[in-house]
């Protein structure tokens, strides 16, 4: 058998102790929040969409400008295209009116020769301008409804940063609660160990009975079962805190922030007109209410007058013929409806009922959310009275536990009255455990229904 030597012992102790610290990282809940923030896929989408509504914007405001196209074509065959015309005198015409109807009275004696060549390229270039002067307001509704999609994306891009952060509260809280129930486990089994030990001892002395020391290693192997789901369960909401931040899963985060005991509880009787007034929902309801007026608006622009003007300059060229002279050409343009067969009514009325489904969505999505904000509040307040709670029954649970080890150490108590204090102290510093974890979560959910930056 190989044996080894002591230094390389230390040496593999050191190597053990340096890989486990660099899988450690220590953090703090402001940390992981951040983190979280850079590495939601939902909350980049959301970016975009805010960054495509700004772009749309820009895009809506170019309708005020005027609007420049060019065409331009160039032909050229290779065999060319033979023009050709016979020769002959002009005819002759009684008026001017007889001529232009084709009415000719005779023939002139002046001899026009034809036309005899191959015409192989022309070149044609055409430039355009045009403004809208009067639209009905179609512009002007456009560019408003652009501003309130944007504001719709900004908001909704909010939501996401608020549903994020609850998200990673709420698991670094539930990472925080399990870290200190394994220690409360490790000192409920310590206590158990040491208590063991002292029957055991009394055991071998004949001093008490067996089922006596059976019922401590009963109550220990409870507690080390106990403690191994308290580790394992530790070990997954590690792995959950992790997926949450965009981290390697395996990362041993050690939370640097601690569960506090000293709570305030917030001033909570303008709370639901504070929901009212803030929350990101309504406010993105009301812009969808404001667009869907806006595009009733445009339907009716849609059936108005329409007024424009223009410009145009066209040049051509054709091969062995006189090039035309440059053109300039002005335009207006005038559209009025006359009759459409009621089609704006109808669109009109389709357009109102939309308009009045979106006021119906925002009175309905109001009452949702004061009836949620009225729930947070209660849920904090219940909150707050377990913690009160639990901090009584713990300090009661502590003076029990001293008084039964006591009474214990006298004879004045069984061996069982003893387990039950301590299974009473575990079970009180558990549940203050638990109560002060839920609290911080009702706490991020409370200032979030109330629409309150919960990363204050």
């Amino acid at each position: 058998m190989k044996t080894f030597n002591i230094k390389h012992i230390i040496a593999c102790v050191f190597l053990f102790i340096s890989v486990s610290s660099s899988a450690q990282k220590k953090m703090s809940l402001n940390e992981c929040i951040n983190m979280a923030l850079e590495f939601n896929k939902n909350l980049k989408s959301a970016g975009y969409l805010k960054q495509e509504a700004l772009a749309n914007i820009k895009s809506a405001k170019t309708a005020y400008l005027p609007s420049f196209s060019g065409t331009g074509s160039y032909y050229y065959r290779t065999n060319g295209i033979n023009i050709k015309t016979e020769g002959g005198f002009l005819p002759i015409a009684d008026s001017k009116e007889s001529a232009i109807n084709g009415n000719f009275s005779g023939v002139s004696n002046v001899w026009y020769p034809g036309i005899n060549m191959k015409v192989e390229d022309a070149a044609f270039l055409s430039v355009n301008l045009k403004q809208a002067v009067y639209a009905g307001g179609k512009i002007r509704y456009s560019n408003k409804i652009a501003n309130r999609a944007y504001s719709i994306r900004d908001k909704a891009y909010s939501l996401k940063v608020s549903d994020v952060i609850e998200q990673t509260e709420k698991a670094y809280w539930n990472l925080i609660a399990m870290k200190e129930n394994v220690v409360l486990a490790e000192r409920y089994k310590k206590m158990l160990t040491e208590l063991e030990d002292n029957i055991n001892a009394s055991y071998e002395l004949g001093l008490v009975q067996k089922s006596e020391k059976l019922k401590v290693s009963v109550k220990k192997n409870e507690a080390s079962l106990a403690l191994l789901r308290a580790r394992n369960a530790y070990k997954l909401y590690s792995m959950q805190l992790n997926q949450t931040i965009g981290q390697d899963l395996n990362t041993e985060i050690v939370a640097i922030d601690s569960l506090n005991s000293n709570i305030l509880f917030p001033e909570t009787s303008g709370a639901i007109q504070q929901a009212i007034d803030n929350r990101a929902e309504l406010k993105i309801l009301d812009d969808q209410l404001k667009i869907s007026k806006y595009k009733k608006k445009i339907t009716d622009a849609d059936f108005s007058p329409q007024l424009g003007v223009g410009a145009s300059y066209s040049y051509s060229k054709i091969d062995k013929i006189d090039n035309s002279d440059p053109k300039v050409m002005l335009t207006a343009s005038l559209s009025i409806p006359i009759f459409n067969w009621f089609d704006r009514q109808h669109k009109a009325k389709a357009e109102k009922y939309k308009v009045l489904v979106a006021e119906n969505d925002l009175d309905n999505t109001k009452d949702l959310i004061v009836l949620e904000t009225q729930q947070a509040i209660v849920r904090l307040e219940e909150g707050y009275s377990s913690v009160k709670i639990a901090l009584n029954n713990k300090e009661e649970a502590r003076e029990s536990l001293e008084e039964s080890i006591a009474s214990y150490k006298l004879g004045l108590n069984t061996l069982t009255d003893l387990l039950n204090a301590q299974t009473a102290w575990q079970d009180a510093h558990s549940k203050l455990i638990e109560a002060l974890a839920n609290y911080e979560m009702y706490n991020t959910a409370y200032r979030k229904a109330i629409g309150e930056n919960i990363n204050n």
